[in-house]
């Protein structure tokens, strides 16, 4: 057994680093960033390949939506812009891995949709954040929740589901 990336199995061989999940991919790093920056750093290589191979193996995903978060520490029209531009890079970094550009969309949440309310650096590192989440599938059923109410409420909104 082991228990390289927080997931144990008994197969004896390490995880990757990205697992399709209920309603999105579950991603056990983080893609990492230049601060106040969309530029994506070199560590984060690996870990956007094995999303592209991830969404490569799973045709099934017809449509997916890369979120981006952020923490609290800037204004919230700053966030939302780089937030957009963030997820905008993920986008356009898994388009050159050959991911279908009609398969993504993104959208930049800013500081609206915190995962941990806290105000201090564990809570911002958690905010910060790129989200994978199945907006439209092969098989059907009822996408997650896109964004959050907060950022709803202050006109930040999803684009609706196709048809």
């Amino acid at each position: 057994p082991e228990n390289f990336n927080g997931y144990q199995d008994d197969d004896g061989c390490p995880d990757p680093d990205v697992a399709v999940g209920e309603g999105g991919l579950v991603l056990f790093k983080k893609i990492q960033f230049k601060t106040n920056s969309a530029e994506i750093l070199p560590e984060s290589n690996t870990l956007l390949d094995q999303i592209a191979q991830t969404l490569k193996e799973h045709p099934e995903i017809l449509l997916m939506e890369i979120a981006g978060h952020a923490d609290e520490r800037a204004g919230a029209q700053y966030n939302l812009q780089l937030t957009q531009r963030r997820v905008d890079s993920v986008m356009a970094a898994l388009t050159a891995r050959n991911v279908e550009k009609s398969r993504l969309r993104s959208k930049g949440y800013g500081l609206y949709c915190p995962e941990d309310e806290g105000h201090n650096e564990e809570a911002w590192a958690k905010n910060r954040r790129v989200e994978f989440k199945i907006v439209k599938n092969k098989e059907g059923g009822i996408p997650p929740k896109l964004g959050c109410d907060k950022a709803s409420a202050n006109g930040v909104k999803p684009a609706p589901i196709p048809p």
